[in-house]
């Protein structure tokens, strides 16, 4: 049933809470942005640290919630927005 509801979504907002601070926040965005990217936009003695951040972005309690995975697997890519602190991030920028 609730596959069905988020399907016909016109649109996902995951708020993700407050990360790390405004500072962190925006470094982070731009990991995210870059993860797994081949030529990321930081440089290589940045990736450590780009690591890290995205090991704490990941331990947060809302990825282990399994309503809250099928929520956003269930709807279109394009409907998907992911929201923390004073940032957000289209799924399809990911």
């Amino acid at each position: 049933m609730m596959g069905s509801i988020y399907r016909a979504s016109e649109r996902l907002i995951v708020w993700l809470g407050h990360f790390l601070g405004e500072e962190e926040d925006s470094k982070f965005m731009e990991v995210l942005k870059n993860y797994g990217c081949e030529t990321p936009d930081y440089p290589a003695s940045g990736a450590h640290d780009s690591d890290q951040l995205m090991t704490r972005f990941l331990e947060r309690a809302w990825f282990s919630r399994r309503w809250a995975i099928q929520e956003v697997v269930t709807t279109r890519q394009d409907r998907r927005w992911f929201f923390f602190g004073q940032h957000a991030i289209a799924y399809s920028d990911l």
